[in-house]
Order: C-alpha cells, then sequence, then structure tokens
C-alpha cells in the first residue's frame, strides 16, 4: 500500500491566501483613499464658506458710510481662504438693492477641487466647490 502525501495541496493553500490578501489589501486602499479625498473635499468646502462668510463680514461692516469695492472683497476672501491656492479662487460680489443700511450684500466663492487621484479614477480630475453668503448692511 502507498501513502499519499499532501504537501501540495498545502502550497495551493500558501497561494490561495496570498491572492486573498492582495484582492483584501487592494479593496482597503481604494477605500482609504476615498476616505481621504472625501475627508479633503469637506475640508475645502468649509474653508469656502468660511472665506465667503469673512468677504460679506467685510461688506456688512462698511456699508454705505464707508463703502467697499469688489476688489476688496475678493482680497479679503482670498486671504481667508488659508491652504488653497489663492489664484484659482474666484470671488462674485454683488449688491442687488444698493449700498444702503439694511439691503443685503450677496458673496460668492468657487474653486476647482483637484482629486489627489487625478485622472486615475475619473477623466475630469477637477470637482468645482462653491459657496455663497449673504449679510445686510449695518451702516
Amino acid at each position: 500500500m502507498r501513502t499519499i502525501r499532501c504537501l501540495p495541496a498545502r502550497r495551493n493553500q500558501r497561494g490561495n491566501s496570498f491572492i486573498e490578501f492582495a484582492l483584501a489589501f487592494l479593496l482597503f486602499l481604494v477605500f482609504v483613499v476615498g476616505v481621504i479625498e472625501f475627508g479633503r473635499g469637506v475640508w475645502t468646502f468649509t474653508t469656502i464658506s468660511h472665506a465667503a462668510r469673512q468677504g460679506a463680514r467685510y461688506a456688512m461692516t462698511r456699508g454705505e458710510t464707508n463703502p467697499t469695492t469688489a476688489d476688496q472683497v475678493r482680497d479679503v476672501v482670498r486671504n481667508a481662504a488659508v491652504g488653497l491656492d489663492r489664484a484659482q479662487v474666484q470671488v462674485t460680489t454683488a449688491w442687488p438693492a444698493g449700498v444702503q443700511r439694511g439691503k443685503v450684500v450677496q458673496v460668492q466663492v468657487s474653486y476647482p477641487f483637484g482629486l489627489v487621484t487625478g485622472s486615475l479614477l475619473l477623466p475630469q480630475s477637477t470637482i468645482p466647490i462653491s459657496a455663497s453668503s449673504q449679510m445686510i448692511l449695518a451702516n
């Protein structure tokens, strides 16, 4: 009677576990990169929102007694957008009803959010992020 050895089966199991680990690690890596990209996007939106509020506050406190220009508001917004490329921050300021006390000032800010993964996942590697703020003129 002959004895059959099980060594080849163990070798196959080692290869199978390596492939299972590689697939699981790949999925884990994609998940981690997705979480990082999402976190960066939320941080960028929060920064843009804060910058829009700062610009609206700046215009609100000046009002008609010391009128401000759209260029001054743009500079305030770009200075408040810490950590972002200032040249890519687009600012639109409007006083729809005029620059009198009790009227509204609107500040809209947009920024092209660039993905770290770039064109690996999406053909378009930037996502436009925008925020707006409006306040009533106090002076």
